[in-house]
């Protein structure tokens, strides 16, 4: 039942724009090395072979990278945010500018780039590129993608399973479960007993904690984990995201699903301090604001508490000065909602990018 709820929920937020708008100037030598953005023209050309609409440049040039037929993709931003069409096109030589309306963008496969393809980590030529294996991205498959956000993008099917990444910046991959182009960071069945939350020590709190991730594969599905803060700090630091939560209380029977958005951490030294830009629900279920709101919000244990916190709440957790708050890894775990304080049957927090990488 958990899972079936989880993949509906989730096949709704994924409606939402996750990328910026492509209003925006963006470097398409960094996104794939065989297309060009052609100069800035004011008339229209034929019609495309095909009309999509997008949230991003990258995903107009992927999907003209699948297919032997584009010669290149023209992009026009739409009045929604973070939303464009693309126009996918046969009309044109390899290389060749053409007109197109003036708030467009037009990106043309360049015949300087496209010789001598080779793809890395198993991935196969097609026409003038490469199509990479899961979790592998780039115009020659040539590193791991960065969340599972990216992987989708690249055109991946991330069916809910276990996948490595890699985060900007970061030297060594490791596994996060996806499901489509959420990256999950936490998860716990209130009902199972096998992790023990509440006592978890602050060398757990920093590498993670309940089942193992890196001998999992995709066709797995862990329910009781946690990445650890400086995997979700490496996350959360190359773009930005919004926390998402999800819990069912009442015996499954309602949910909440409280968002975080612009979700940032500090690092180690700041015992993570925790900060966000604003707080809403998402699809009317109802939760409140279950954080502490005394700044600094730092992450404590009882064998590292600088406020002296999880040591008044029983739990290690985020909390502000004045203790307030609520916290995931309490026994057992609780929400307030609509000032009533819900015991929980489930928790599960995910993260979705909500902007290209920093460094794009």
């Amino acid at each position: 039942m958990y899972l079936t709820v989880r993949m509906m929920l989730v096949s709704m937020l994924l409606l939402i724009p996750t990328l910026r708008s492509d209003a925006q100037e963006i470097d398409l030598t960094s996104r794939h090395d065989s297309y060009v953005r052609c100069p800035t023209a004011s008339n229209t050309i034929g019609q495309g072979s095909d009309i999509f609409t997008g949230r991003s440049e990258f995903q107009c040039v992927a999907r003209c990278s699948q297919s032997e037929d584009c010669s290149g993709v023209t992009v026009c931003p739409e009045g929604e945010p973070d939303t464009v069409t693309c126009e996918m096109r046969n009309d044109m030589s390899l290389g060749q500018c053409l007109p197109y309306p003036a708030q467009c963008h037009l990106i043309t496969r360049d015949t300087k780039k496209t010789t001598e393809l080779e793809c890395e980590h198993g991935g196969v030529v097609q026409g003038n590129t490469c199509v990479c294996p899961s979790p592998y991205v780039g115009p020659t498959c040539q590193r791991y993608m960065r969340d599972c956000g990216e992987g989708q993008e690249a055109g991946h099917s991330m069916a809910q399973g276990v996948y490595s990444i890699q985060p900007q910046g970061v030297s060594t991959p490791f596994k996060v479960k996806c499901d489509g182009a959420v990256t999950y960071v936490f998860s716990r069945v209130a009902s199972s007993t096998a992790v023990p939350w509440s006592s978890m020590s602050w060398n757990d709190a920093k590498h993670g904690l309940g089942d193992d991730l890196s001998v999992l594969n995709a066709a797995s599905n862990p329910e009781n984990f946690f990445i650890g803060l400086i995997k979700l700090r490496q996350i959360v630091s190359q773009a930005e995201y919004r926390n998402h939560i999800f819990f069912a209380y009442d015996g499954w029977s309602k949910y909440g699903m409280p968002n975080y958005n612009n979700f940032t951490l500090g690092p180690e030294s700041s015992d993570f301090q925790l900060s966000y830009r604003d707080f809403n629900i998402i699809n009317g279920n109802a939760a409140d604001n279950g954080l502490d709101a005394n700044n600094p919000i730092v992450f404590c244990t009882t064998d590292h508490d600088p406020n002296g916190c999880a040591g008044t709440k029983g739990a290690p957790g985020w909390y502000g000065t004045g203790c307030n708050g609520y916290s995931v890894f309490a026994d057992p775990p609780s929400w307030p909602v609509g000032g009533i304080v819900q015991q929980t049957n489930v928790f599960v927090i995910d993260l979705q990018r909500h902007s290209d990488f920093y460094d794009d």
